[in-house]
Order: C-alpha cells, then sequence, then structure tokens
C-alpha cells in the first residue's frame, strides 16, 4: 500500500471516529462531559495494536486499562488533566497533549502523518 494511500484511510478512519464518537453514557444520560480532541491520537499497545484515543474520556480509559507502565510523572499528570478535562476543568486541548506526552513517554505514540 503507498504512503498516499495509507495517508488518506488514516483520515478517512479518524473522520468517522469525530462523526461517531458519542460521550460515555448511563440510561440516555451522559455521566461527564466527555471532550473531543481536534485531532485524534494513535497509539501502539502492543498486542491489542493500535488505537485512536479521540477524547479525554478514551484516553482516561486507555491510560487506566491498557497503559504499559501505569506509574511516573507523565503518566499521573495525564490522568489527572483527563479527568479535570470530563469535569470541566481543563480543555480538550490540553488533556489531549498531557495523552500525547504520557504516550510518547511510554513509547507507545504513533506519529499520524496526516495530524501535521
Amino acid at each position: 500500500m503507498s504512503r498516499k494511500r495509507a495517508t488518506a484511510q488514516i483520515g478517512a478512519v479518524l473522520s468517522n471516529l469525530q462523526k461517531l464518537h458519542s460521550g460515555p453514557r448511563v440510561q440516555g444520560v451522559d455521566v461527564m462531559e466527555d471532550k473531543t480532541f481536534a485531532t485524534p491520537v494513535m497509539v501502539s499497545l502492543g498486542a491489542m495494536g493500535l488505537r485512536f484515543v479521540a477524547s479525554a474520556w478514551e484516553a482516561l480509559e486507555c491510560l487506566r486499562n491498557q497503559w504499559p507502565q501505569q506509574e511516573g510523572v507523565e503518566y499521573k499528570r495525564a490522568v489527572r488533566i483527563c479527568k479535570d478535562a470530563l469535569e470541566g476543568w481543563m480543555t480538550a486541548a490540553k488533556a489531549r497533549q498531557a495523552f500525547v506526552r504520557a504516550a510518547r513517554r511510554a513509547g507507545v505514540l504513533v506519529d499520524n502523518p496526516s495530524a501535521k
């Protein structure tokens, strides 16, 4: 597959994820206000494969349940900032930035050419 075609497919997947994404719900009621990222973050989680993380809720779920090392300053900061974003204290951009830093530190961040 050519790089151009792969980049187009990644862009299409990201677009669909953003359109389909809905926040966490319990019996039709929003639990917290999810904060959608302007651009999803792609991470590689070993046996689980690639994952596109498109919001603070997804980032927090990924950090809590799929992260390779649940320790360290960047990990703890990302968890705290994603929680704060869900509670309305932080922006989606800050949550995404913290998640990207934690992903880079953990060695799971995948560079996405279409996000540049």
